[in-house]
């Protein structure tokens, strides 16, 4: 069976003819008088349509941290490929690494993968045993994505990309990556800044490339931490020192007025309080635990200073095994671009996609997140989410049963994620059920398994329900299959044809969707008080 990545399977259901339902569903959705191809049909998220008319400032932008490998941050292979797949699954924001050939041997794994280039220059995680690419092959990757992205949309622009480019090319060479990006992206690349609105609207840059270029201050010159770093200073930038490496290369004039409308700085004391002036359109480029200390003393300045700066978080150096950070408490501030590591579809992944669903990389956050959000009124109003399910249809069996007739327990676990707090976390009774002989299993509850969950409507756009099918076995309990989504986005509609019921199609553990769904009903309503 062809599999569907990601949740697009949530999101537009043309293809029904390989969903098989057990003999039980199918039975009480006759029962019942449901519309059993009306329901295959129904798709369980409503994407919303994405308003182009804000600044850049006024959106999250679904990102890809060191997009170039493949598995492990420090002894990882690397592919141009990487920037297609990422870009094809909604990334907006993708990463260059961009070394010198001429450079110390020591810094980089001079072993490079794809076709070789004639700059001299790869792209590649420095001072690891990562492998290198060359700079033209990434290039070009871009420009194919973004040119398969608008023969897919009938010729429409695609939508707009940034690049964070970490320079570590000296400046004699610089200019080799000003030519290539001209040369393979053309009038793509926003070289200079846009006439008209300032700041200009999203729907200024469709179909364009924007790149994000590092800008030192005087007193910071000959200071570096980047993302590569392997160790990150809690609070950084907050009567911390960054530790000394060796001076980074300046950067020419012309390679900074590609980076117009994102000048990338890392933060120094007091940041958040200051508006930045000169040069234009600074960002923050800013570690994962730099932030979190901020947090949560600082987060109505963070708010307000994201309203008029571009932020980058990146995760801690420490995430080796590319893991991912929590992006819920960095959206919660604010943060535009919050990077993960796309090589793992962990916890931090499934929020990540679950944020972007339908959106094609570009989300508008909620107006508690805008100017003037704060001094809107705001509600305390809370809402329940009630979740009704019935049963599993081919769900994934555990791995280490292969035989026809083995039997197994399985659950349903539901976790409510609000912005920054830890998830609530309910569950369904276990039940036994049996491998079938195309490998997979069914399960039916017999009688509706209900889970309720309450929140602050305010926050339902920042939340989220992550379902997890987990075997019950002694010790802890493998994942068989997940579904992620926004509150907001569940369509909890009931219309004569479906009456509510929904089809959730169960991602496996790499993000694929096989076969697997669960037979469930949302109502979302206000909360009753005594």
């Amino acid at each position: 069976m062809a599999t569907v990545s990601d949740l697009e399977s949530n999101l537009s259901l043309l293809n029904t003819s390989n969903i098989r339902l057990s003999p039980e569903i199918v039975q009480y959705l006759w029962d019942n008088g449901v519309d059993v191809d009306a329901l295959k049909s129904h798709a369980v998220l409503r994407p919303q349509a994405v308003d182009l008319s804000h600044p850049l400032t006024s959106y999250f932008i679904s990102s890809s941290h060191n997009t170039y490998l493949l598995s492990r941050q420090l002894l990882g292979k690397s592919s141009a490929e990487a920037y297609n797949q990422v870009i094809s699954k909604g990334a907006r924001c993708v990463e260059f690494d961009v070394w010198s050939l001429s450079s110390r041997s020591s810094t980089f794994n001079a072993e490079s993968t794809g076709p070789k280039g004639d700059s001299g220059l790869v792209v590649t995680h420095g001072f690891t045993f990562s492998q290198a690419v060359s700079l033209e092959s990434v290039v070009s990757a871009v420009k194919v994505a973004m040119e398969a992205e608008e023969a897919k949309n009938g010729g429409s622009p695609a939508w707009p990309v940034f690049i964070s480019l970490e320079c570590h090319v000296p400046v004699d060479e610089q200019q080799k990556i000003v030519d290539l990006m001209k040369s393979s992206w053309g009038d793509r690349l926003v070289a200079a800044p846009l006439r008209g609105d300032n700041p200009p609207p999203l729907s200024a840059f469709m179909g364009k490339i924007l790149v994000m270029v590092e800008y030192y201050p005087p007193d910071q010159e000959n200071v570096d931490v980047d993302s590569s770093d392997v160790t990150d200073s809690q609070g950084e930038g907050e009567g911390q020192k960054p530790r000394k490496k060796p001076p980074h290369p300046k950067i020419i004039d012309s390679l900074a007025s590609i980076g117009h409308y994102a000048r990338s700085m890392k933060p120094r004391e007091g940041w958040y309080q200051q508006q930045f002036n000169e040069p234009a359109n600074i960002l923050i480029n800013i570690s994962e635990p730099g932030l979190a200390a901020l947090l949560p003393g600082s987060l109505d300045h963070l708010i307000t200073h994201a309203n008029s700066h571009l932020r980058r978080v990146f995760p801690k150096g420490t995430r080796v095994q590319s893991s991912n950070l929590d992006p819920r408490a960095f959206w919660r501030t604010g943060s535009q671009v919050v990077s993960l590591n796309w090589q793992k579809f962990d916890r931090g992944m499934h929020l990540n996609e679950a944020m972007f669903a339908g959106s094609n990389g570009w989300v508008l956050k909620p107006s508690i997140l805008l100017p003037n959000g704060a001094t809107q009124t705001t509600s305390q109003r809370q809402k329940k989410l009630e979740i009704e399910f019935l049963g599993i249809s081919d769900c994934y069996p555990p791995d280490d049963l292969t035989k026809n007739g083995d039997s197994f327990h399985a659950y349903i676990v539901a976790q409510f994620f609000p912005p920054s707090a830890e998830p609530t976390k309910l569950k369904t009774k276990s039940i036994k059920t049996k491998t079938l002989a195309h490998s997979a299993a069914d399960i039916w509850f017999s009688k509706p398994q209900v889970l309720e969950f309450t929140y602050n409507s305010e926050e339902e756009a920042l939340s989220f329900l992550r379902l997890r099918i987990k075997e019950d076995e002694f010790g802890k309990d493998d994942i068989l299959a997940i579904f992620c989504a926004r509150v907001d986005l569940l369509d909890s509609d009931v219309d004569g044809k479906t009456k509510g019921w929904r089809l959730i199609r169960m991602l496996d553990g790499k993000g694929n969707w096989k076969g697997a769904t669960v037979l469930a009903r949302f109502k979302i309503s206000d909360a009753s008080t005594p």
